[in-house]
């Protein structure tokens, strides 16, 4: 027991006060539009007053076809990003790292839900899902990229793990990926990592 209380250092990032770790659940707390609910902000932020070292939200979609449950949080929109800091903020003031898990459901949207069918890499009849077309991979890549630059906006931040730090330098960085350069194909197209 003693262990579970003592402090954990990552080779990078910050230090946690304990092990304990809030992993993302499926809250449905939220609101449809994807803002973040009284409720869920109430329960996330009870993880961090109770003292768990790192809170994790539940995984939030990144495009409104992307959303895979009902009462999901959204990281889609500047709409959603005054919740996003008021959570960040009170998780923080608890002494605990905040994260914010970015998602797409892909095929596992539901169509009822998304109102459209469901997308993924290649048709999927299971699933009645649609390939996505490269116009449509390029955005949903796109929009990864913006749901990190929503989060990262003034104010308190989320913390970003250096695992995907290190896949969106990936990302942003042409000369990484000569496969598919087509995608990448100017410096406009890119960002810099917090």
């Amino acid at each position: 027991m003693n262990q579970l209380l003592s402090p954990f250092n990552f080779s990078r990032g910050p230090s946690l006060k304990n092990r304990f770790m809030l992993a993302p659940l499926t809250n449905t707390q939220s609101y449809e539009d994807g803002k973040l609910s009284d409720e869920e902000f109430k329960w996330l932020t009870m993880r961090a007053q109770g003292g768990f070292a790192l809170t994790m939200t539940c995984a939030s979609h990144v495009q409104a076809i992307g959303k895979g449950f009902p009462g999901q949080l959204g990281v889609f929109s500047d709409d959603h990003l005054d919740g996003l800091k008021r959570l960040s903020k009170e998780i923080k003031a608890n002494e605990s790292i905040a994260i914010c898990q970015l998602h797409h459901a892909g095929m596992r949207s539901p169509e009822d839900l998304i109102g459209q069918r469901p997308v993924c890499p290649s048709d999927n009849e299971e699933f009645n899902a649609r390939a996505l077309s490269t116009r449509e991979v390029e955005r949903l890549r796109d929009d990864f990229i913006d749901a990190v630059t929503i989060i990262l906006k003034p104010g308190d931040k989320f913390y970003i793990p250096p695992g995907l730090r290190h896949m969106m330098e990936g990302i942003t960085d042409v000369e990484l990926f000569e496969f598919s350069t087509q995608h990448f194909d100017s410096d406009s197209n890119r960002i810099e990592p917090g």
